[in-house]
């Protein structure tokens, strides 16, 4: 095998892999969400795509590392998590 072809090969395990554990993180939000609340919630998509999209503005804009600064996500989407609540699901 030569290097180029180990290389492609360690480059889709680890691929592989990531996707695998993205997989396995919305199973289990959904697991967690169906076993507690008894509904199916079908936002985890969205709300991960506004995780994405904040992880891209960041690297793009300011050259932050998606990986290394969640830390600036996080906060960010619990703001955004608590206001869905709060505004459209318990409008009372």
């Amino acid at each position: 095998m030569t290097a180029v072809q180990t290389e492609v090969l360690l480059q889709t395990l680890i691929s592989g892999i990531l996707l695998g554990g993205l997989y396995a993180l919305i199973g289990i939000g959904m697991t967690i969400i169906m076993g507690v609340m008894k509904i199916i919630n079908l936002a985890h998509g969205e709300l991960m795509m506004v995780a994405m999209y904040i992880a891209y503005v960041l690297f793009s804009t300011f050259h932050i590392d998606p990986i290394f600064r969640s830390s600036l996500r996080r906060p960010a989407l619990f703001l955004l998590g608590v206001g869905l609540q709060k505004y459209l699901i318990n409008r009372s």
